[in-house]
């Protein structure tokens, strides 16, 4: 898998990071400009790097019902934090204050 780079503008409502799938049905299909990779498996599993590029503001990462309050893991501004992802999972993202942006890596060398 090549390295694959997204943006997210975030907002006071959860926004999707990132999504693995197998792409087979019924799974999502596989669409990384969208933020749908192609999930790993146990022994070949997906990295992926947030970076919060926000020079002041902090983001809340977490499921679906990532909400400001807090509901997730905080991402204080300009912090990274690197998940190694298998099978099917998702991650989203939700603004504390302003419109800070976000970004995604995926993939391998």
């Amino acid at each position: 898998m090549a390295q694959k780079t997204r943006l997210i503008t975030t907002s006071g409502t959860a926004a999707l990071l990132w999504q693995t799938s197998t792409g087979v049905a019924p799974d999502t299909a596989v669409a990384p400009t969208s933020g749908i990779y192609r999930a790993g498996t146990v022994n070949d599993p997906v990295p992926i790097i947030i970076q919060n590029q926000d020079g002041t503001n902090s983001v809340e990462i977490g499921g679906s019902g990532v909400a400001t309050g807090p509901t997730g893991t905080i991402l204080l501004a300009n912090q990274s934090i690197t998940r190694n992802v298998v099978g099917n999972d998702s991650e989203y993202v939700v603004a504390v204050a302003g419109t800070p942006v976000v970004s995604v890596e995926v993939g391998r060398q």
